[in-house]
């Protein structure tokens, strides 16, 4: 069902952007509805905090090493 929502959406993006000369393919429109609403809305209805995980990870990826074995011991 989702994935017939996200082709609907795409094909209805551009048909919508044809006129404005704009070169979105639905292909990359799907990935932008699914990447962006539609995977975060599911997760979010599931409970699942990626979102916040993947900002968290975002962050700490610059992180030292010391810093990363504190955080590590501190979540255990």
């Amino acid at each position: 069902m989702a994935g017939g929502l996200a082709t609907w959406a795409a094909s209805e993006t551009d048909q919508a952007l044809q006129g404005d000369g704009l070169d979105v393919s639905g292909e990359a429109m799907n990935r932008m509805l699914v990447g962006k609403v539609l995977y975060p809305l599911f997760h979010r209805v599931q409970g699942v905090p990626s979102q916040k995980r993947l900002k968290e990870f975002e962050v700490s990826q610059w992180w030292s090493p010391e810093r990363l074995r504190a955080l590590q011991l501190e979540r255990l």
